[in-house]
């Protein structure tokens, strides 16, 4: 379908993260449907404690591969917090680093294990990781084995309401392993999304795991079935067995479509070293837990319904849009309106991750990605560039008709004349956009915004390093609800923010580094600079060489793999 318009010119004081490897023990009643990947059973003979507002973290290692859906933590005697709130962070050169999930409890109870739910995050086994936890209105007492192998941290900010998105180291410490582990559903297979969630998860929560962006891709499952035409392999996919992954041996073919309604991941992908080229993939309506892995391939489209799809690794250029869904809600406010307009099932659970899409724009092509009547919605570590504005409002990322439940983040979108993130024409809610590299996206000089948010509730930019040439821009044009927006630790070159009709934004902005001066009362810790010193601008490292704030991306194009792994 194409678009319409024309593109425009947790109250809590202590982080708690889970902790070392050699502190992981089994726990006998623990049922075999859930793995223990990281954590410490045992009630530790050390007592410590931490005030209100002030956050303290504790590292981990994974010590399998699985979704984590619950934190459980013993809080000692003595503990008069009146809330607790967990979250994971990632892990940034030995400290916490950006949060990824998070999740609430109240009136917990002291002298006792207490378990909160936290929106499912995948780990990966060997990798390091920080889990949070939050207390409001008094005291939180744990207990601690000091043996040193592992590291603990306080946060350098106090008095706060709710964990930070990117965390600011105050003092290092070792009280290390703390008294609490990570339960997790068994270890999907890579690339595989949950199961449809539980009725009941809170507004803003991803109720599905997240892939997590990684510097090396994953392997893929092991082929069960090998075929050598498309029409074989869209039959089999149709009744195969979760878990299965149905392989195309090397060649060039035509369209494959695929369908069914899958209680399980399905994954099709080419042979292990095999180069695999495709006219283009259509996802059939209401079809299911479906993997798109390795492929050389054309326009992805996604018809209304499909749901818990993963596009991962793919070579996706030279069709009219790259990723693309029909769906469309003629109920979204500020949507377009035509006569006989039908509303059809959102696209939901749908993910996007490590791919190469390019080349949009020219001979009649329009957007890289282009998605409408969306929920939950995961693109990350994907390479967009050489898309060009020909008339046909290219942009590397446009949302039509409204969604929520949005995050963008690790993309690496470079040498492009488009707007790198553009939603408009249906209100969204719940948008993140975090730790991007823009680079080069004004190549003919035609001054579009980069980021460009219409009617957004709900939406955070926080970790990106925009360097293109372009500037980033929210707006209020009549929106539907309240707005609010949350920016800081981005470098950019400038923001603004514009109140054209109904309900202004209410943004938060601080530890931000402009290029220019922005149009409004900058935060306390931001600061202009023209010439912010990168690492190596030659090879696209625009990391900050001196960086106590943690501002911008912590990380390279060279770090991460992107398009079809040969494996």
């Amino acid at each position: 379908m194409r678009k319409v318009a024309a593109c425009s010119l947790l109250p809590i004081a202590a982080v708690l993260v889970l902790v070392a490897p050699h502190a992981f023990q089994t726990r006998a009643a623990a049922t075999s449907a859930r793995t223990l990947p990281a954590g410490d059973t045992k009630v530790e003979p050390r007592r410590g404690s931490l005030n209100p507002g002030r956050p303290q973290a504790f590292q981990l290692r994974a010590r399998s591969t699985g979704a984590v859906e619950q934190v459980r933590v013993y809080l000692d005697r003595g503990t008069t917090a009146r809330a607790i709130v967990v979250g994971l962070y990632s892990n940034a050169a030995g400290h916490p680093g950006r949060l990824l999930s998070t999740g609430r409890v109240s009136s917990p109870r002291p002298h006792a294990w207490n378990t909160v739910s936290i929106s499912q995050r995948r780990l990966l086994s060997g990798n390091r990781y920080w889990l949070a936890v939050l207390a409001t209105g008094g005291k939180l007492r744990y207990r601690y084995a000091r043996d040193g192998r592992c590291p603990s941290e306080t946060g350098a900010q106090r008095r706060l309401r709710r964990l930070p998105q990117k965390w600011l180291t105050g003092r290092a410490g070792s009280r290390c392993p703390i008294s609490a582990y990570a339960t997790a559903t068994a270890g999907p297979t890579p690339g595989a999304t949950a199961a449809p969630p539980a009725a009941g998860v809170a507004p803003g929560q991803s109720p599905v795991a997240k892939i997590l962006p990684s510097k090396a891709p994953l392997p893929s499952p092991a082929c069960t079935t090998i075929l050598s035409s498309v029409s074989a392999l869209a039959s089999q996919v149709t009744s195969a067995v979760p878990g299965s992954a149905i392989c195309l041996t090397a060649g060039t073919y035509g369209q494959l479509e695929l369908s069914g309604a899958h209680a399980g991941n399905v994954t099709v992908e080419s042979v292990p070293g095999s180069a695999v080229a495709l006219a283009g993939v259509k996802v059939a309506a209401g079809a299911s837990n479906l993997t798109i892995h390795d492929f050389a391939t054309r326009e992805i489209n996604l018809a209304p319904g499909a749901s818990h799809i993963t596009i991962d690794h793919n070579d996706i250029s030279g069709g009219g849009e790259g990723i693309v869904n029909s769906s469309v809600n003629c109920s979204s406010p500020n949507a377009p309106t035509y006569s006989g307009c039908t509303s059809t099932a959102p696209n939901s659970y749908i993910t996007i991750s490590g791919n190469k899409i390019h080349g949009y724009g020219e001979g009649g092509g329009e957007d890289a990605i282009h998605l409408s009547n969306w929920e939950h919605i995961d693109i990350t570590a994907n390479e967009i560039y050489g898309l060009e504005e020909h008339g046909n409002h290219t942009d590397a990322f446009q949302s039509v008709f409204g969604g929520s439940d949005l995050t963008f983040d690790h993309n690496y979108e470079h040498d492009n004349q488009s707007q790198g993130f553009f939603i408009k024409d249906g209100d969204a809610s719940n948008v993140t956009v975090s730790d991007n590299l823009f680079l080069r996206n004004d190549n003919l000089g035609e001054g579009e915004n980069n980021i460009q948010v219409f009617n957004t509730a709900g939406f955070t930019m926080t970790g990106n390093t925009v360097w293109d040439g372009q500037g980033d821009l929210i707006r209020a044009e009549n929106a539907a609800e309240p707005l609010s927006a949350t920016v800081n630790h981005n470098v950019e070159q400038l923001f603004s923010v514009l109140h054209e009709s109904g309900p202004a934004y209410s943004l938060s902005e601080d530890y931000d580094i402009f290029k220019e001066q922005p149009l409004f009362a900058k935060g306390p810790h931001s600061t202009v600079v023209a010439k912010p010193a990168f690492a190596n601008p030659s090879a696209d490292d625009y990391r900050l060489v001196t960086n106590p704030n943690k501002i911008g991306v912590d990380w390279a194009p060279s770090e991460y793999v992107y398009g079809p792994t040969g494996y």
